[in-house]
């Protein structure tokens, strides 16, 4: 299993979760996936022989770290908000 991926256990809990909750864990499991994601694509640019696999992989990985941000930008503003669920 790659690192990042939601166990089960976790996928239960997303499903029973409700509100500012399910938000939390989605964004949480989702970031924990995205960093997964940034090894995979950062292993790949380093050992590709294809040049334009390097620039994908590269790409990949800066897209990845940039929704990390943004899920980290939402979470924050939503615990700043006092009237989010």
């Amino acid at each position: 299993q790659m690192p990042g991926m939601a166990s089960e256990a976790e996928r239960d809990e997303l499903a029973a979760a409700e509100g500012r909750q399910a938000d939390i864990l989605f964004a949480d499991l989702m970031i924990d996936h995205h960093f997964g994601g940034i090894e995979m694509a950062e292993f790949a640019a380093q050992n590709a022989e294809y040049e334009e696999v390097v620039l994908f992989a590269e790409s990949m990985a800066h897209g990845q770290e940039a929704e990390i941000r943004e899920m980290l930008d939402v979470i924050e503003a939503g615990m700043d908000d006092p009237d989010a669920g």
